[in-house]
């Protein structure tokens, strides 16, 4: 609920506070007193389109801010997705500047302007242009009969829709993958033979070419094994013939210094390292040319080479495809069994979601009739005796008009005259019945999901007597669940008031001030003599009486 507004220098408003509280207010006061104004600060303050405007001749800066007490869950969650305090109590504040600039705080904590919108969007209904325009749009009045619905059947209908989806979705991207892998299946199959052959693998480009260069110096490699074989081992005098004279002159005097026994140990360890590299030049020396491997080592490297060039990758890169292929060719040898699994899942989908849109189209044609009914008193009473309402529910059996919403299409209708044919409401009804309409679906809470505090800015524009007794009515009977704000021009719709308020227009030091203030009775009744036509004892009696009357009722 708005317990408080703050206004500072928002246009005519100077300095303004009010208290608010629970059930319908009412602000009247003459033509020009800044009745409007109220409008655009509320909006302002609950996230509409900042004007620069709005900001006081001679202020550099304007300020609204509204205080909020107790709010939803939902509001709970919204404050909490944004990371925002979610007291019990809520702050809203508004600056904006003569430049046109503005800033949102929503509980101290600056916000971006979409964010506050967002926020008044789930607080505030201005009644007003929107909501006729709304009424004119299909998803639109198929909401008002969804509010009447249970959410379970709207969750699962729309869950049954969203299977249904997916699956069609899958079998579509499987057939053109299908279709695809067929007609290349035979490159494909060439390729992987190709790439099966090379058989390649991260480091086998270095591990080839590392091969095949050895194959080519195979002769020099030899050449130097057999050289260095014969120097360390084989010829007269070798190293090791050498080195074995060295230890025998050292073994016999090695006792004797400690330098000569080091020296000892390097040499006959040099030697046990000479004895070991023998074998390996031997093998080398002795090792036949592998012409067959070498040829096919250096094929093996051309190939792979060819292949990165081709695909314009890396060894990793040929992996991933070649796994690419084979996945592709196996869906190509097995993507009619998966077609034939899917295309029964999608049956069975299609048939779970036929029975929820069913289910869904026979709920809403009982919610039309509900509604109807529901809304017929307040028609009347709004003098469209003689309009007559229908919701035209039409279920569509092709699936491409299928959505999560089922497949209805929904129609408000209504016969201007009787025996006029049905017609769309909005080649039918002028502005004036198409806002008494509204009206009238509100107060019969057709707009379940409506937000907490309502604001009604001259919605008796054009009435009088009996329809603004009945404007009165309803506008009270909705402040028994909502907080109602209401601007108005009409006793009849002031006297339902649970809090009168009252704008006036005063000359202060030369410049132009609105006010508001909170009417106690003897200020009410003073105030609805005046919207009668005068202060006379009179009217001030036509106004107790018409208070005492609506009290009563």
């Amino acid at each position: 609920m708005l317990v408080s507004l703050h206004i500072r220098q928002f246009a005519l408003m100077e300095a303004v506070d009010l208290e608010l509280g629970a059930g319908m207010t009412v602000f009247t006061g003459e033509t020009g007193a800044g009745k409007s104004i109220l409008v655009d600060a509320l909006g302002s303050v609950f996230g509409s389109r900042a004007n620069a405007d709005w900001v006081r001749h001679g202020a550099d800066k304007a300020e609204i801010m509204a205080v909020w007490e107790g709010h939803e869950e939902r509001i709970a969650r919204f404050l909490e997705a944004h990371d925002l305090d979610a007291d019990d109590q809520l702050i809203l504040r508004r600056i904006i500047r003569a430049d046109g600039r503005s800033r949102c705080f929503i509980n101290g904590t600056p916000v971006p302007a979409r964010v506050l919108r967002e926020l008044g969007q789930r607080l505030l209904d201005l009644h007003g242009q929107h909501d006729h325009q709304a009424l004119l749009q299909q998803d639109f009045q198929r909401e008002l009969l969804d509010a009447q619905l249970s959410r379970t059947l709207l969750q699962q209908t729309a869950q049954a829709f969203r299977q249904w989806q997916s699956l069609k979705d899958r079998l579509r991207r499987l057939r053109q993958e299908k279709e695809r892998a067929l007609k290349q299946a035979d490159w494909m199959r060439h390729e992987l033979d190709q790439l099966r052959a090379v058989a390649p693998r991260e480091g086998l480009a270095e591990e080839l070419e590392a091969s095949v260069e050895k194959g080519r110096r195979h002769a020099q490699l030899q050449q130097a094994a057999a050289l260095a074989l014969a120097t360390l081992d084989e010829d007269e005098p070798s190293a090791r013939f050498l080195m074995g004279q060295a230890m025998h002159a050292l073994k016999s005097v090695a006792d004797y210094d400690e330098s000569l026994a080091r020296a000892l140990e390097l040499v006959m360890q040099a030697d046990a390292l000479l004895e070991e590299a023998a074998p390996s030049l031997r093998t080398v020396r002795d090792a036949e040319f592998d012409e067959e491997a070498f040829q096919a080592h250096e094929e093996r490297r051309i190939a792979l080479h060819e292949a990165m060039r081709r695909h314009q990758t890396d060894e990793k890169g040929l992996v991933h495809l070649m796994q690419r292929l084979e996945n592709d060719l196996s869906l190509a040898e097995t993507a009619a069994w998966e077609e034939s699994r899917l295309e029964e899942a999608l049956l069975d989908a299609e048939r779970a979601y036929v029975s929820m849109a069913n289910r869904l189209h026979e709920e809403r044609q009982r919610a039309a009739d509900r509604l109807v009914r529901l809304i017929r008193p307040h028609l009347d009473a709004l003098a469209l005796q003689d309009m007559q309402v229908r919701f035209r529910i039409q279920g569509l059996a092709s699936s491409e008009h299928w959505n999560e919403h089922g497949f209805d299409r929904i129609h408000l209708e209504v016969m201007a005259n009787p025996g006029e044919p049905w017609r769309a409401l909005n080649t039918t009804i002028s502005g004036g019945e198409l806002s008494r309409f509204v009206l009238a679906l509100k107060g019969c809470h057709a707009m379940r999901n409506a937000p907490p505090l309502a604001v009604f800015d001259e919605v008796d524009t054009g009435v009088g007597g009996e329809i603004a007794w009945h404007i009165g009515r309803v506008l009270s009977t909705m402040a028994q669940t909502r907080q109602v704000l209401v601007i108005s021009h009409l006793p009849q719709v002031a006297a339902y008031a649970d809090r009168h308020v009252n704008i006036e227009k005063h000359t202060r030091d030369q410049r132009t001030v609105s006010c508001l203030r909170v009417l106690n009775d003897d200020e009410r009744v003073r105030e609805l003599a005046r919207m009668l036509g005068g202060g006379h004892d009179r009217a001030l009696e036509h106004a107790r009486a018409m208070l005492r009357s609506a009290k009563a009722s």
